[in-house]
């Protein structure tokens, strides 16, 4: 039996692994569900949405915000597919925090949000440069795709990552 994207979570949590889950590595990828394209390493909406939601909920997890914050900054001094993994995971968590659909807070502290803007910021040319995944047909590679995120995310609670 394969295991489920709540035990994948789980798992991550108990291994201290949760930079592996975010970027997909090390056995630690979700399946793709439709907000994805195949070619993204993992689906991270789905693992907020079927994994950590349901895990804080059920009482575990109650240090999740913290460990969470500290895995999207190790990756911000990645490679630029790191920072589009860690932009996406932020971008999808602060999307389920306005919806009111996240039982706790991650992203959606103003301080939290301006230091992401400074970071992702310092890092477009290397973004623009990356031409993997949803970048693969743009000229300015995976800034572009944050770029286009960052207009549904203004556009419907007035807020921004970048």
């Amino acid at each position: 039996m394969s295991e489920t994207v709540k035990e994948l979570v789980q798992r991550a949590l108990d291994n201290d692994c949760l930079t592996d889950l975010i970027t997909g590595r090390n056995g630690y990828a979700s399946v793709p569900d439709r907000d994805f394209p195949g070619s993204v390493p993992t689906d991270i909406g789905y693992v907020i949405r079927q994994g950590m939601i349901p895990i804080y909920r059920e009482g575990s997890g109650s240090d999740m915000p913290d460990r969470f914050r500290e895995a999207v900054e190790t990756l911000l001094d990645g490679t630029p597919e790191e920072v589009w993994l860690a932009y996406n995971f932020c971008w999808y968590e602060l999307f389920e925090e306005l919806r009111g659909k996240a039982p706790f807070v991650i992203v959606n502290y103003m301080y939290y949000r301006e230091m992401l803007k400074v970071r992702f910021r310092s890092r477009k040319a290397e973004l623009s440069e990356c031409h993997l995944w949803d970048g693969e047909n743009r000229k300015d590679g995976l800034w572009g795709t944050m770029l286009q995120s960052e207009r549904g995310l203004k556009a419907r609670f007035g807020v921004s990552l970048l």
